[in-house]
């Protein structure tokens, strides 16, 4: 068996996406100014609706809270 050791490890240029992303399609890190020339071109961001079941969350019992009321 060939001996193992461990290698620090450095991955530079992908980003979280690993380099699979659409310019277009990407919402999170524009500029004011760069949504409002969006919009006005007709394009919309994608729904934000996250998995309740994977991203739960709790409210006081006297104080309901929706936190994504559209994504039902």
């Amino acid at each position: 068996m060939a001996e193992q050791y461990d290698a620090d490890v450095v991955v530079i240029g992908s980003g979280a996406s690993g380099g699979r992303f659409q310019r277009k399609d990407f919402w999170t890190h524009v500029k004011g100014w760069q949504r409002a020339e969006r919009l006005r071109r007709g394009e919309q961001p994608p729904p934000f609706c996250p998995d309740r079941a994977e991203q739960p969350y709790t409210t006081v019992a006297d104080r309901p809270f929706d936190l994504t009321p559209w994504c039902d």
